[in-house]
């Protein structure tokens, strides 16, 4: 198919899905300008409605598939039933009118024109076309680092595995619904069904069409809000400029999406508030269009400022809360972040209802009051199902896990610092790294004259603008948002972006109509004029680097972007892949697999922490990162271990994976690139790596293990010499049997029995069975491991500053388990945490640690289960040591790492580790 049709075709099909679907769907008149993300967010709420149903009833994302065709049919003939309606009921009304034309005293009402498109309103579309042609130039994002790999991979899951959400991303175990992928996902493949195209493609197409409809359904909101198109399309082009650095290529993301129906919900609330508003400032002399310039462009039939003027005056009110509540609940399915953003500035309405009634607006309470129930209940749907599933975590901790805290920190701010202390990948304060968007916040305060009036537009601007700039600036605040609120209130400030400019955009035009604002209203163009020029001045170098900056790697910029573009630089390895039969997992650095996830059908050991799926992350996310890097530094067995303990069955080695790899004798290479090198897995070949030393068992067999001590988690690797035809290998703990494996038609072999990470401590027998006996053939000590740097009571990811942190921070070396440790200078702080599986009795302690040579002591006292010890180490040679020491009559599983002496400037602990005696 040529590159142009395919290309047309893909844009109809997503034309059809997100505007024809919700096109059919019922839905409130809103006006003009707001009609295309309407029909959007209707489409947002159908899919929304119908995965998250058919995902709690165990049902494929085929049947969300019918049930929308269904519901598109009916909806169809429903609109053509009323349109055959009207028909015949004009046609009797005339034929009435012609046989009796004296029956009415009054002559026959003339069918009104067609009413002209405002210029206001024209300007709001002219705005969303600049946006598409902007998407259309500068391209998709599709270099390393890119989020598109995440939603990419998210999809091709959908496809592959049929689901109504997505359940495997990235690995094969399943790990959803997950959070952060929505029904956004079921969009992207609803439209690669209906174009038979790959989703890449399908995305690439989506992000223009995306584009235009948020900036659309920015200026919609605008317009609601002020009643003026001019400063919709203000508003929503200061943003795209100044904001967005006219770079759009992030518009197909969730979190962005997820704005088209949070949007419209503020715009159908808004709608909800006109006639009771206008009712209630009647009489307000403040408030009369003929007290005040109609703006550029508009009539002075318009709506007054603060009406949304986009409603029929005859839609129901229950058709808008019903809107409202189906929108709120597509913003939540799209993105979990927006159902807090929605109630939030829901609830900000009802409350300036509450405080309006003093004024004389006692009829702005109950719209308020409706539109936020609407909103609680309509998002309540999505937003509990993906919180109760983040809460359910794979390790069957539930709420107590280690998956509650990003759930902890939604469901209650108060959570300690400890949980907290993870989700600390933002700061707060980035609010105020933009020039501009401190100018717009700072403009916004010029509509505070109209909350006086009761302008709920108003309000809301204002709200949203304010809220994190409160809350950060506020004395009593502040310390709880930057150290336990840090990411809620970094994420809420990401989302809420948009809103200063469409406030400033009004607050700026609102200066100079004000009755009341004196000479600063007489001043009001020279203010306008200057906040413009400061914001164009302060974004000017930043917009220019992004727009047309150089094709830098290390470079956020659309050239960097377009050179980076991995489908092309990848293509051959792309190929190769593909080439290989079936669904398999790999093994790659974590960024190399988060892109090759996305871009293939294939699975992967691991990618990065900020891409990680949250139940992926709550069960092993830091333990698989550590794994994967640790299978290019630590050597044959680390390596072939990774392999063993996920199944990875090829490992690609490139730019950002070594290619000493390719040393290895079990790794064989079957393609390769100028940049890259694909290698199969061949478990046959360990014994060429691994020296495992055999020794006569019985039956004319001999077997031995490369280890006696092994932590649960890890390999037992086994060598078999003489094994007879069909047998397998047992790993069992008492009547428990933890692994097994059948063995090759080999006479010499060595293979590993991937240790369950939550295998009880204590003696394990290898065993070998075949069709006539079976033999025990060794016995290894299964004990329990932690990494220093995942123990709670230090500060983590703070590799980059850690010699400031007071107490223990996280450490990063390529010789360190996992890559990383735990260090500190001080004789202060405490690591604590479980070692679950331990049954009383006395045990060995090994710690690995980092000794500078210096013949100096460091010295740590470890207390486990209410038993303590001390553990020092004095070397003259610098390196990585293991320490021993016994701890007997161990009644617990709490650990708990104390520092005795600082000796060597600091201290790095690696791994703490713990087998029975």
């Amino acid at each position: 198919m040529p590159e142009l049709a395919r290309q047309v075709l893909l844009l109809g099909a997503g034309v059809a899905v997100l505007c024809g679907l919700g096109a059919l769907l019922p839905r409130p008149r809103l006006g003009a300008v707001a009609a295309l993300p309407a029909c959007a967010a209707n489409t947002l709420a159908a899919v929304t409605v119908a995965a998250f149903a058919a995902d709690a009833a165990g049902l494929s994302l085929g049947a969300v598939a019918a049930a929308l065709a269904v519901a598109a049919l009916l909806a169809g003939i429903w609109r053509l039933q009323r349109a055959r309606l009207s028909r015949r009921t004009k046609v009797v009304a005339d034929a009435a009118g012609s046989r009796h034309p004296r029956v009415s005293a009054s002559p026959r009402p003339r069918v009104p024109a067609r009413p002209r498109l405002a210029a206001g309103d024209a300007a709001c579309f002219a705005v969303a076309l600049g946006a598409v042609a902007l998407a259309l130039w500068s391209g998709t994002w599709f270099s390393h680092g890119a989020d598109t790999f995440y939603h990419l991979a998210a999809a091709r899951t959908q496809v592959l595995d049929g689901t109504a959400l997505p359940h495997r991303i990235f690995v094969p175990e399943p790990v959803g619904p997950d959070p952060t992928s929505g029904t956004w996902h079921a969009v992207l493949v609803l439209v690669a069904w209906l174009a038979a195209q790959d989703v890449a493609s399908v995305w690439a197409v989506l992000t223009p069409l995306a584009a235009g409809l948020e900036v659309l359904g920015f200026a919609a909101l605008g317009r609601a809000a002020s009643g003026s198109g001019w400063i919709g399309a203000a508003g929503a082009l200061a943003y795209v400029a100044l904001e967005r650095r006219l770079d759009l290529r992030t518009a197909p993301f969730p979190n962005e999406v997820a704005w088209l129906p949070l949007g419209m919900a503020l715009v159908a609330a808004l709608a909800l508030w006109q006639r009771p508003a206008a009712d209630a400032r009647t009489n307000d002399t403040h408030t009369s269009v003929e007290e005040r310039p109609a703006p550029p462009g508009e009539s002075r039939r318009h709506p007054r400022p603060g009406q949304s003027g986009l409603q029929d005056a005859q839609a129901p009110s229950a058709g808008l809360l019903v809107a409202v509540a189906a929108w709120t609940a597509a913003a939540a399915g799209v993105h979990l972040a927006y159902y807090g953003l929605a109630v939030m500035l829901l609830a900000a309405l009802a409350v300036a209802a509450l405080a309006l009634r003093r004024l004389r607006h006692a009829a702005l309470v109950a719209p308020a009051a409706l539109v936020l129930a609407a909103g609680l209940l309509g998002g309540a749907l999505p937003a509990g199902y993906r919180l109760l599933a983040l809460l359910d975590t794979p390790t069957g901790q539930g709420a107590l896990g280690v998956g509650a805290p990003l759930a902890r920190a939604y469901l209650s701010p108060w959570s300690p610092p400890g949980l907290s202390g993870l989700l600390t990948l933002a700061d707060p304060g980035v609010w105020f790294r933009s020039g501009a968007l401190v100018l717009a916040t700072v403009a916004t305060l010029a509509l505070v004259g109209r909350l006086r009036v009761g302008q709920p537009g108003a309000v809301l601007l204002v709200v949203g603008t304010w809220l994190v700039p409160l809350v950060v600036l506020n004395p009593l605040l502040a310390p709880l948002a930057l150290d336990r609120w840090s990411y809620l209130v970094a994420k809420t400030a990401t989302l809420l972006r948009p809103l200063p400019y469409l406030g400033a955009a009004w607050g700026l035009t609102a200066l100079g109509v004000s009755r009341r604002a004196g000479w600063l209203g007489s001043a009001a163009p020279a203010v306008a004029a200057l906040v413009v020029v400061g914001a164009v001045a302060s974004e000017a170098p930043r917009v220019a680097a992004t727009t047309f900056g150089p094709a830098d790697p290390q470079q956020h910029s659309v050239a960097a972007s377009r050179a980076g573009d991995l489908r092309q630089r990848w293509a051959g390895l792309l190929a190769a892949l593909d080439a290989l039969p079936g669904r398999v997992v790999l093994l790659a650095d974590p960024d190399t697999s988060y892109a090759l996830a996305g871009l293939t059908r294939h699975w992967v050991v691991a990618v990065p922490h900020s891409h990680s799926p949250a139940q992926l992350e709550a069960r092993d996310g830091a333990l698989r990162r550590g794994d994967a890097v640790d299978a290019l530094y630590q050597g044959a067995e680390r390596a072939a271990e990774v392999l063993e303990r996920y199944g990875a069955t090829h490992v690609v080695a490139g730019e950002r994976f070594g290619a000493a790899l390719g040393d290895l004798p079990y790794l064989v290479r079957v393609g390769a690139g100028s940049t890259w090198q694909l290698y199969a897995y061949d478990g046959l070949r360990l014994g060429q790596a691994l020296d495992v030393a055999a020794t006569p068992v019985g039956d004319g067999v001999q077997a031995g293990v490369l280890r006696a001590l092994v932590p649960a988690g890890r390999v037992v690797w086994v060598r078999v010499v003489g094994a007879p035809d069909g047998s397998r290998l047992e790993l069992r703990h008492g009547a428990l049997a933890l692994a097994e494996r059948a063995l090759p038609a080999l006479r010499d072999v060595v293979v590993g029995l991937a240790v369950p990470r939550d295998a009880p401590a204590g003696p394990a027998l290898v065993g070998l069975v075949w069709p006539a006996g079976s033999r025990d053939l060794a016995t290894v000590t299964l004990g329990r491991e932690v990494e220093a740097e995942l123990l709670a009571g230090l500060s983590p990811d703070r590799d980059y500053d850690y010699a400031a942190v007071a107490g223990w921070a996280s450490y990063t070396m390529s010789f360190f388990s996992r890559q990383r440790a735990a260090t500190t200078a001080q004789v202060s702080g405490r690591l604590r945490g479980a070692l679950p599986g331990l049954p009383p009795g006395d045990y060995l302690l090994r710690l690995r640690v980092y000794d500078y040579g210096t013949g100096r002591a460091n010295a740590l006292r470890v207390r486990i289960g209410g038993a303590a010890t001390t553990v020092r180490w004095e070397e003259t040679t610098a390196g990585m040591r293991w320490m021993e020491a016994t701890i007997p009559a161990v009644r617990g599983t709490d650990v708990e790492v104390d520092v005795l002496e600082v000796g060597q400037g600091r201290v790095v602990l690696d791994v703490l580790a713990l087998y029975p005696r």
